[in-house]
């Protein structure tokens, strides 16, 4: 016959360290808007970058990358950052 454990305040419950909270719009943000650099332009972190800034795993990187689509933002803000450049050179002339 196997007896059956009791639990409750005889036997204490080892409590885990909590994992810190990851700010996911922060990495987001470093990943499609990138990093501004002292010289007015940004650099685009990679995901091993961003995990390694951050200290988080690369997975959790690369899993919120993929459900939330980063790449597709990020070539959307370089786009715009583009064009807006393009108009204020135009401006510049006229």
């Amino acid at each position: 016959m196997v007896e059956k454990r009791q639990t409750g305040a005889s036997s204490p419950r080892k409590k885990t360290p909590s994992k810190p909270k990851i700010d996911w719009v922060a990495v987001r943000e470093s990943f499609v808007q990138g990093l501004p650099q002292g010289d007015d332009s940004r650099a685009w972190p990679t995901l091993q970058e961003l995990a390694d800034i951050y200290n988080v795993s690369y997975h959790a990187v690369a899993s919120h990358s993929s459900k939330e689509r980063w790449a597709e933002q990020r070539a959307s803000y370089q786009s715009d950052i583009e064009t807006a450049k393009r108009q204020s050179r135009i401006t510049d002339i006229v």
